[in-house]
């Protein structure tokens, strides 16, 4: 659905197209009808893109695009803290077409509803006018409500077969709602059932000319016209079958998670099959199929539910579906390890084989935003990550003719083995998904470089008691006893990061991370004291045996000490609280005795020797050194 808040600026700015070199390129831009400077009307997000198979010079596109909306009106950004008014009716699915491979683009202007040119000082509700969004919505009483979704393929003709020499034809799918200008959802709906839909428009034989007349375009048709009234569709994508080998050449199929009782994203607590949508005559009338049972629960075959789908064909007409399968943070803690399924049908989308695991990824979900229960990057509030793991699927199936496919099917997504360590990861499959390839980093260096090798120390603090921490050099102030210490331990991971040696990930019994001790530093009211330590990597081993390391997604043990006033354990900023704060235990929780002096000599032996150490255990020997300081 739209996201005012995610203003992509590569949607809006540019599409990289190739040139005279492998390496050289250039860049245009795609929303050419949104204006420089005004917000939320500069913003886009979420772009699709389609090639013409018969022509590939021909390129549509597609955004969530608020060209059509107010400039931020100053009484609704000061009294609510937004630039966007939900409920005005004003659709967000901006169409971009482009005819020399990319180079430059066109954004159409047609007729519909607006409030783009409303005063900024007042609210505006719209009147009818220009607009640079899906033509014939408001004329519908629906709203183009943006998850753009594109495809090109032949169209149908007058004996009932596709072929094409008949023509082309370009399916613009997306959520729609009720046209209202008092809210953003009308319940109940007085167009069709349920909350948001999915609706597909269709033009037909695109050239430069014919794309820019409304006339060219057929009004939209609702896909979803079975769901029901408290149903909220979400999560779209569509495809046309358009290798002319494949026994169900020319037909369309739509992926999507039918969001029932109208449930939030919070706790997988709403019902959420995931559907497919079948089209046999040119996407007049559609065909549902559910391909998965609507169970959330975080428990059983679905985990915590299906959703990123993405659908393809390949030169025989086989139709494949991908999405993630995502676990459950309450479960699993974060960051979540999901797994990408993949789905076959044999006959036209009407069947569909069970799901079958693809790949296992480590979703970008390290924090989870309180308020919007999504997981989002850069802390609370930050941008939506959720979706990053999901499958990118591309497959060889010859198109236009399917003559020489290969039918290699191609996968990639964002994997975030560590946190700000995000990778493109990369696998492939020449035998129709029977197996697949070992998942490969394929990202170059840049503003978040791979550091699948060696990741960024993280840190932890042992606070002192006092409010405010300075550092302090110099003579020390007279004092009977040392002041609570503040230390700083940096540990550094090992290069095994919890994965197999074929890369995929350890099960989380099985997920291993060994940490070493680099340095601890501890400050008192006499100074700052400094020691450092390089043990080699070693496994670790006392009397009872080998000691279990703690995967990084494992909330750490509580701090083991029975010293009359023991530290508090936090975790510094650095760490982008990956790991839960531990806090003193109580006098009832503390260990005997002679195990914390057990574990203490154990540790400063291994420390002599040089042989390395769990976390835990690095956190008690710290606590210790420092108290007793």
């Amino acid at each position: 659905m739209r996201k005012p808040t995610l203003a992509l600026l590569a949607s809006m700015a540019a599409v990289l197209v190739s040139t005279t070199g492998a390496s050289a390129v250039t860049s245009s831009r795609v929303s050419s009808g949104s204006p420089p400077g005004n917000t939320p009307q500069n913003h886009q997000n979420e772009p699709a893109l389609a090639l013409d198979a018969i022509s590939p010079n021909i390129l549509v596109a597609g955004s969530n695009d608020f060209v059509d909306e107010q400039a931020c009106p100053r009484p609704l950004a000061v009294n609510n803290g937004t630039c966007l008014d939900r409920a005005t009716g004003v659709g967000v699915s901006g169409v971009y077409f482009s005819f020399d491979s990319g180079h430059t683009w066109a954004q159409p202007a047609y007729t519909g509803w607006t409030t783009a040119d409303c005063d900024p000082l007042t609210p505006c509700k719209g009147h009818p006018g220009p607009i640079h969004t899906l033509p014939w919505y408001y004329e519908s009483q629906l709203v183009s409500f943006g998850d753009p979704a594109v495809a090109v393929g032949p169209v149908r003709g007058s004996d009932g077969k596709f072929s094409w020499g008949n023509g082309q034809r370009v399916y613009y799918a997306n959520l729609t709602t009720a046209f209202s200008t008092q809210v953003e959802f009308s319940f109940p709906n007085p167009v069709f059932n349920g909350f948001v839909g999915i609706a597909a428009s269709r033009l037909d034989n695109p050239t430069a000319a014919s794309v820019l007349a409304k006339s060219s375009w057929q009004p939209p048709v609702i896909v979803t016209s079975t769901q029901g009234q408290t149903s909220f569709y979400d999560k779209e994508q569509i495809w046309a079958d358009n290798a002319s080998s494949s026994q169900f050449f020319g037909h369309v199929y739509i992926c999507a998670n039918d969001f029932r009782s109208n449930g939030s994203h919070k706790n997988g607590n709403s019902p959420v099959p995931m559907q497919v949508f079948s089209s046999t005559d040119g996407g007049s009338t559609w065909t549902k199929r559910s391909v998965t049972s609507a169970a959330t629960n975080g428990l059983g075959p679905n985990d915590f539910g299906y959703s990123g789908c993405t659908i393809r064909t390949d030169s025989k007409g086989v139709v494949y579906l991908f999405a993630e399968r995502f676990a459950n943070p309450a479960i699993t803690g974060l960051p979540t390890h999901s797994a990408q399924v993949m789905f076959k049908s044999f006959d036209g989308g009407l069947h569909w084989t069970a799901p079958s695991v693809i790949a296992h990824v480590t979703d970008p979900c390290y924090f989870i935003d309180p308020v919007e229960g999504r997981c989002v990057m850069d802390g609370y509030a930050g941008a939506r990550t959720d979706l990053a793991a999901t499958p990118s699927v591309s497959i060889a199936n010859g198109a236009p003719t399917g003559a020489g496919a290969t039918d290699e099917i191609v996968d990639a997504w964002a994997d975030a083995p560590v946190l700000n360590g995000e990778v493109a990861d990369f696998i492939y499959s020449t035998n129709g998904g029977t197996s697949w390839s070992n998942p490969t980093a394929v990202s170059l260096a840049g503003d978040r470089r791979s550091t699948r090798r060696r990741p960024s120390p993280p840190m932890v603090r042992v606070p002192t008691s006092s409010t405010k921490r300075t550092r302090r050099r110099g003579p020390a102030p007279t004092s009977t006893r040392p002041d609570r210490t503040t230390a700083c331990l940096s540990a550094r991971r090992s290069d095994r990061m919890g994965r197999r040696p074929d890369g995929r990930p350890r099960s989380m019994k099985r997920q291993e991370t060994s940490w070493r001790l680099i340095q601890a530093t501890t400050c008192t009211r006499s100074g700052w004291a400094t020691t450092s330590m390089r043990p080699p990597r070693t496994t670790m081993e006392s009397a009872s045996g080998p000691l279990r390391r703690m995967p990084p997604s494992a909330p750490r043990s509580r701090i083991i000490a029975s010293a009359p006033t023991p530290p508090d354990i936090e975790f510094c900023p650095e760490h982008h609280g990956r790991w839960p704060t531990a806090r003193r235990t109580s006098a009832t929780q503390t260990s005997s005795q002679p195990r914390r002096a057990r574990l203490l000599r154990h540790v400063g032996e291994r420390a002599a020797s040089g042989r390395p150490f769990p976390t835990r255990v690095v956190e008690l020997w710290a606590a210790d050194r420092l108290l007793s300081a």
